[in-house]
């Protein structure tokens, strides 16, 4: 005779199983995080302060028909002497059929300009050695209207330190 209730209980019991285990392998998202971290030495540094990261595009607003000076801050401190930096190359964002924008680099108020022998001195000696915060100006020379378009450029700043 076909008992009822034992059937029901069997079928019952499988459905569960069968649920839970679809259950416990129906979702399962892999999640990746990259992380870095660079740690400067003791005796010279120059690094982003929090708030900005200068591997990212660094984007000059646009406002009321001109681009506008834009303004971050650095992390700097040498044991070792005063801190000078200087540009590898012209800065400048080049758009659409070669057009130019010069851009004016200033660091703690002192005017970058490019090559090692017009190295400007930003922290003096004992500023560089108790450490500072200063700020990185980066103003678009602008002459007229410059044609529409999107520009990029590079701004190659190099800081050293020497006795």
């Amino acid at each position: 005779m076909l008992n009822l209730s034992r059937t029901f209980k069997a079928g019952l019991a499988a459905a569960t199983l069968a649920a839970a285990s679809g259950a416990a392998l129906a979702e399962v998202k892999d999640f990746s995080v990259s992380v870095a971290a660079d740690i400067p030495t003791a005796t010279f540094y120059v690094t982003a302060s929090p708030g900005w990261n200068p591997s990212e595009v660094q984007t000059f607003a646009y406002t009321n028909g001109s681009l506008q000076t834009m303004s971050r801050t650095l992390e700097m401190k040498s044991t070792i002497g005063p801190i000078k930096a200087y540009l590898m190359k012209a800065a400048e964002l080049t758009g659409a059929a070669s057009s130019k924008i010069g851009i004016d680099v200033t660091v703690n108020d002192q005017a970058v300009n490019v090559g090692n022998a017009q190295a400007a001195v930003i922290l003096d000696k004992d500023k560089a050695a108790a450490g500072q915060r200063v700020s990185l100006t980066l103003a678009p020379k602008v002459t007229g209207t410059p044609a529409p378009g999107v520009y990029n450029g590079q701004v190659a700043l190099v800081f050293d330190s020497s006795i």
